[in-house]
């Protein structure tokens, strides 16, 4: 085994190390989430241990599973090769000891660990658990806890697997069964959790209808033999209650369903399948929308999907405020009415008045182009937006294509058709002083669904076709277009499809610049003012000439 050593792994050893020497403590928890190497820490503390206090000293492992001491005494041999003795947690007469590691140290607080305690006689106690909590609520007596990293962080620097979330109307052995069947080719290598070992069987039985073999691992079953089976690839399914939610590591486990439960079972469960293995992009978290924790509470979901009608509706970049949205239209469509209504009642009577001249309000004309054009009111409510907008054109510019992209004139179209296309470029489509500019158009109905983050894909996707045009290309989406997308972080369903990507990164920065650029977007949706196509050209032509 070839060990990889990490910064936040050397700063837990370290400060494990000071609890036992410095600050003379007896007990130290170390905490710290699923696939950051805790047994390779565990191991470098009790090496450098040895050495500071320049004696061998007695090491007891111990660890509830028996699969679990077997891997730390081969991570052992691969490592220091220290002497350390592996023992159950429920060892009857346990060897006296100088150092006890305990993993899964959350077991702590048991009856049968307390007595092991009493019986090791150990001078240092180091824990270890990715979940330091306990459902009873006991507490833990560990002199001093240790934090290492979370398993956001992780994820996020490629040391475990991203994940993609599913959500089910509830959950049981049917639903997830024929879920399952659905698309096995999905799912992959799969752990499934369920609340008892009857709902176990009956899921086994759905799957064994179709010809699918799935093992169910209960206290009393064949454990080893069906875990090397797992393993081999002979059985794609497993079934269990509570049996593999703690050190069973298996890094080619594609899917986790995770039955309902509370913040530690859950991180416990989805856990399992967050290592990474060759050829594993991302895993997948089977969850029921009514469970009391959604394991993206931890961290969150590259894409999330939600069963409905038999289909998987992808909810990615916040799109799920669609269902919120649909309720809330019949209540915007009458609020718009009346606005008209109350805006004709306001008119009625006033003379028109034609655009100011050069001497008029600059808050209302500006000159452009050696003409005046009068801002509509629907202009003057929303500047802001536009600025920001062309900002956040500047930004995907210069990081994606290091600002090589000439100024475009960005109009906003506020379809009524469903159906309508979310933008489109257009080439040379507006001429200022002569010189012919591209185009950007942005349905504000579709493109103001989701967060700040999520407009960003419409806009690189339009703004490649740009890139088509300074290249002396035709529009289109052939292979050029996919492949540009793909080194911007952009797949051809127009999701991120990786982290530290120019797109990544765009979405992060124009979030944190204009978190409200989105819901300002909303508000235009909602503007009684409409304006004609030819305004949406004068006022971006205006727009053209004040960057």
């Amino acid at each position: 085994m070839t060990w990889e050593t990490r910064t936040y792994q050397q700063e837990a050893v370290a400060a494990c190390l000071a609890g036992f020497m410095e600050k003379r403590r007896a007990s130290v928890m170390l905490e710290s989430p699923v696939g950051s190497g805790k047994t390779y820490m565990a191991l470098e503390t009790i090496h450098i241990l040895q050495k500071l206090l320049g004696r061998q000293l007695r090491v007891d492992w111990v660890a509830p599973r028996r699969h679990l001491l077997q891997q730390v005494m081969e991570a052992n041999m691969d490592l220091h090769r220290d002497m350390i003795r592996p023992v159950s947690l429920f060892e009857k007469t346990p060897p006296e000891a100088d150092l006890v590691v305990l993993d899964e140290a959350h077991h702590e607080a048991t009856q049968s660990c307390v007595l092991l305690y009493e019986k090791m006689k150990a001078a240092y106690v180091l824990g270890l658990s990715a979940t330091p909590l306990r459902t009873d609520r006991m507490k833990l007596s560990f002199q001093e806890t240790v934090t290492t990293c979370s398993i956001d962080r992780l994820i996020r620097e490629g040391f475990l697997s991203p994940f993609h979330s599913y959500l089910l109307p509830h959950y049981g052995p049917q639903i997830v069964g024929e879920c399952y069947l659905n698309s096995p080719e999905r799912w992959g290598k799969s752990l499934v959790f369920f609340q008892t070992v009857m709902e176990c069987c009956q899921f086994q039985k759905v799957l064994a209808a179709a010809g699918i073999a799935c093992e169910v691992v209960t206290a009393e079953s064949d454990k080893d033999r069906q875990l090397e089976d797992f393993v081999a690839g002979k059985v794609r399914v497993i079934a269990n209650v509570s049996m593999l939610t703690e050190g069973f590591d298996q890094p080619d486990v594609q899917t986790i369903f995770a039955r309902d439960a509370s913040r530690l079972p859950t991180i416990q469960m989805c856990g399992r399948g967050l290592r990474r293995a060759e050829g594993k992009q991302f895993c997948n978290v089977v969850q029921s929308a009514k469970t009391s924790y959604l394991f993206e509470k931890v961290t969150p979901a590259q894409r999330r999907f939600k069963l409905m009608n038999g289909q998987w509706l992808a909810l990615q970049d916040g799109t799920e405020a669609i269902e919120a949205m649909i309720k809330r239209s019949l209540a915007l469509l009458e609020r718009r009415e009346q606005m008209r209504h109350e805006r004709k009642r306001a008119s009625r009577g006033a003379t028109h008045q034609s655009s100011p001249g050069p001497g008029g309000s600059a808050g209302n004309a500006a000159t452009s182009f050696g003409s005046v054009y009068r801002l509509p009111p629907f202009y003057r409510e929303f500047e802001d937006v536009y600025r920001q907008l062309y900002w956040y054109y500047d930004l995907c510019n210069m990081r994606g294509w290091s600002g090589t992209l000439p100024p475009v004139a960005l109009i906003l179209n506020r379809s009524t058709r469903p159906t309508h296309v979310a933008g489109y470029a257009q080439r040379h489509a507006t001429s200022v002083d002569g010189t012919l500019y591209h185009s950007i158009s942005i349905t504000l109905n579709i493109c103001a669904r989701g967060n700040t983050g999520s407009l960003m894909t419409l806009l690189l996707h339009e703004m490649t076709h740009i890139w088509q045009y300074v290249k002396g290309q035709r529009g289109g989406h052939g292979k050029g277009f996919v492949n540009e997308m793909l080194r911007l972080g952009v797949d051809e369903a127009g999701q991120r499809v990786r982290n530290g990507s120019p797109a990544d990164r765009i979405a992060i920065e124009a979030e944190t610049r204009y978190p409200q650029l989105a819901a300002r977007l909303r508000e235009c949706i909602a503007s009684p003012y409409h304006s004609s196509k030819n305004e949406d050209f004068a006022f971006f032509r205006l727009m053209l000439q004040r960057r």
